[in-house]
């Protein structure tokens, strides 16, 4: 297995409001660093242990293998084994597997599952017995050393030459969401439709009123959990798609947006959608477009039409 970042579904790419370290922050090894709005991972020092795939919210970090990924993935790898599921990780002291189980068996006994999942750290003596410097040279000449060495010599004006930009506008949703939905889509299948709880890999939402409309926080959804209406006078939220990434509550200048604590169980069955917060629309006299607000125009001709009296002296 070999680790890969996909900048194109990376949150710090989508905004430069996003505060995101989660990958860099569950590393121990140093194998991953930011670069402006890039995440370089610096394989030399990468052991695979996977934890940045766990954390990572919308899938940018990902890897070349098989690999069973985050609560969700766990879960529906537990759900479909006779017995209990082993959890192979290599310890990491900057992140807690332990949570990753505790979180899945609360999923499993909420949907009635004997099954456990267990964690089992691999002894690293039991793998060959090779030191950072013989690693860093033999993956020099490696196919992916030599990639990675090309991307490392590379500004970031040259990273971002190479983004797809139309892959960034895309709405994507990671495969470990689409296989725990499939999973849990039956309406009973955690028993309680009332039942809550707090969850690493999704997240309920709350608009305020002190919400000004201004789009960014479902223009720059990754997964489209947030949309708006074509009146543009609502916010309308599909729990069962957020990826807990944050990246709304990120760019919201008012800090209208936040998430609530604890997560209905039942949104993954009934995926429906929800109205965060609703406007008052008009449609500008002046230019046509639908704007909410009080004024009489939209803000961008109210601004000329300020502009123009000014010029005027009126």
């Amino acid at each position: 297995m070999s680790i890969l970042v996909v900048h194109e579904r990376c949150v710090r790419q989508k905004s430069v409001a996003s505060g995101c370290k989660l990958c860099i922050n569950s590393c121990d090894y140093d194998a991953l660093e930011l670069d402006g709005a890039f995440v370089r991972l610096i394989s030399a020092n990468c052991t695979e242990c996977a934890a940045c795939l766990f954390v990572c919210p919308t899938g940018a970090m990902d890897s070349d293998g098989g690999s069973v990924i985050g609560v969700e993935g766990v879960f529906a790898a537990a759900a479909s084994e006779d017995s209990d599921y082993i959890l192979e990780v290599t310890e990491n002291t900057a992140f807690d597997w332990s949570v990753v189980a505790d979180e899945a068996n609360a999923l499993l006994d909420l949907a009635n599952l004997p099954q456990k999942v267990v964690v089992s750290f691999v002894d690293d003596a039991d793998k060959p017995s090779i030191d950072g410097s013989k690693r860093a040279l033999f993956r020099m000449f490696s196919k992916d050393g030599v990639k990675e060495a090309s991307k490392k010599l590379k500004n970031t004006e040259e990273l971002t030459g190479e983004l797809d930009f139309s892959a960034l506008k895309t709405r994507f949703l990671p495969k470990r969401r689409f296989d725990f939905l499939s999973l849990v889509s039956e309406k009973q299948f955690f028993g309680d439709l009332d039942t809550c709880m707090p969850l690493s890999f999704a997240t309920d939402k709350h608009i305020d009123e002190s919400c000004d409309n201004c789009s960014l926080c479902y223009n720059l959804c990754p997964s489209g959990a947030l949309e708006t209406t074509a009146m543009k006078n609502a916010v309308l939220f599909s729990p069962y798609l957020c990826l807990k990434c944050k990246l709304c509550e990120d760019v919201c200048e008012k800090k209208a947006i936040s998430s609530l604590p604890a997560f209905e169980l039942a949104y993954f069955a009934n995926k429906q959608k929800k109205v965060l917060i609703r406007f008052k629309s008009k449609i500008c006299p002046s230019c046509g477009i639908v704007f909410t607000g009080d004024g009489n125009e939209c803000a961008r001709c109210a601004k000329e039409s300020e502009d123009a009296m000014e010029l005027l002296g009126l």
